[in-house]
């Protein structure tokens, strides 16, 4: 006798397989490009934009590749099918890796405005995963902290610098270059804009590292590739800034954070 298969278990499934496909989808495509060249064809590192970190930067995609693998295995094993925490960010993390094997395929053939598009769908998803993070901070166990909301908010963290660098690097190859306000200028603005962002979003999640520390060291990426002295002293300054005072949000959450829940009740 065949056993019916609920609608509940075919979703949660489904969810599984398309973390594990799409992450996969995502590596390979990124291994393809440095075999058949391609990467170039769109390398960021390479833009002349102020908001663009320093090359050194780039190696935190070592590390969203690892936490990506790791977090798709742990999901996909059969006990966590009925994880509550990973049926509300599923699909969410599903998407952003889809979106992130379109971007890829998207840079590596040179349409500049599709990684445009694929960059903010990808950040869109991790910011759909972040929330329910926040929402359910109290019901996360340990494990789940280290093998789920670490590697998810270390991408969420790169995606929100990544999101703003990838558009600024698109409008300037497009040509919109010191358009109104020279490209320092603009930079300035996208880095405080960005940094406030971040200040704040680091703020709602209760101090969340993953995300504050790769925020900081794509800000200080920023800050290398402008210098400090010379055109890009400004822009290194702001970028400084932005840097410091997510620093100073993530030391005092983590510390009123610590203090309520040492408090004698």
């Amino acid at each position: 006798m065949f056993r019916t298969i609920s609608v509940r278990t075919s979703l949660n499934l489904l969810r599984q397989g398309l973390n594990v496909i799409f992450v996969l989808a995502q590596v390979v495509v990124t291994l393809s490009g440095y075999i058949t060249g391609t990467n170039s064809n769109f390398d960021s590192r390479e833009a002349t934009t102020p908001v663009v970190p320093a090359s050194y930067a780039f190696i935190i995609w070592g590390v969203i590749y690892a936490g990506a693998i790791v977090y798709a295995i742990y999901q996909a094993l059969p006990r966590q099918r009925e994880n509550a925490l990973l049926r509300r960010i599923g699909f969410y993390t599903a998407f952003a890796y889809l979106a992130t094997t379109l971007w890829l395929i998207a840079a590596q053939n040179g349409m500049l405005w599709l990684t445009v598009v694929f960059i903010f769908l990808i950040l869109a998803s991790l910011l759909g995963a972040f929330i329910q993070f926040i929402l359910y901070y109290q019901f996360i166990s340990a494990a789940e902290r280290f093998l789920v909301v670490l590697p998810i908010s270390v991408y969420t963290g790169w995606a929100t610098v990544a999101s703003i660098a990838n558009t600024s690097t698109v409008l300037q190859a497009s040509g919109f270059s010191n358009v109104i306000f020279p490209n320092d200028a603009w930079a300035i603005i996208m880095l405080i804009i960005g940094g406030l962002i971040a200040a704040f979003t680091t703020f709602r999640s209760r101090g969340n590292i993953g995300y504050a520390l790769t925020v900081i060291w794509a800000l200080i990426g920023v800050a290398v590739a402008n210098g400090t002295t010379g055109a890009g002293a400004a822009v290194a300054t702001v970028a400084t800034g932005s840097a410091v005072l997510v620093a100073l949000v993530l030391l005092l959450t983590r510390r009123a954070a610590d203090a309520l829940i040492s408090r004698p009740a």
